[in-house]
C-alpha cells in the first residue's frame, strides 16, 4: 500500500500547485504554477499504476470499494498525466 501513500502525497501537491493557479488570477507568470501539476502527475501516475496493480494481486484481501477507488484514481491520473504529455 505504499504506493497509494506516495500517490496521495503526490495529488496532494498537484492540488496545492492547482489551487495557486487558480487563487492568483491577476499574477502574470501564475502559468508556471501549472509546471507543479505536471510534475506531480507525473510522479502520481506510476505509483496509482503500481498500487492498481497491487489492488488487483490482492483483490480477495482488500475491500471492493479500495480497489474500485484505486482504478479510478489511476485512470483520472493517467488521463492529468497524458493531458500534460500531450499539450503541455
Amino acid at each position: 500500500m505504499t504506493g497509494i501513500g506516495v500517490g496521495l502525497y503526490f495529488l496532494g501537491l498537484v492540488a496545492y500547485f492547482y489551487g495557486l493557479y487558480l487563487s492568483q488570477p491577476e499574477n502574470p507568470v501564475r502559468h508556471e504554477y501549472l509546471m507543479g501539476v505536471a510534475i506531480g502527475s507525473m510522479f502520481a501516475c506510476p505509483s496509482w499504476v503500481v498500487a492498481s496493480i497491487g489492488a488487483y494481486l490482492l483483490q480477495v484481501k482488500i475491500f471492493k470499494s479500495i480497489r474500485l477507488g484505486t482504478y479510478v484514481i489511476c485512470v483520472i491520473s493517467t488521463l492529468v498525466f497524458l493531458y500534460y504529455v500531450v499539450f503541455g
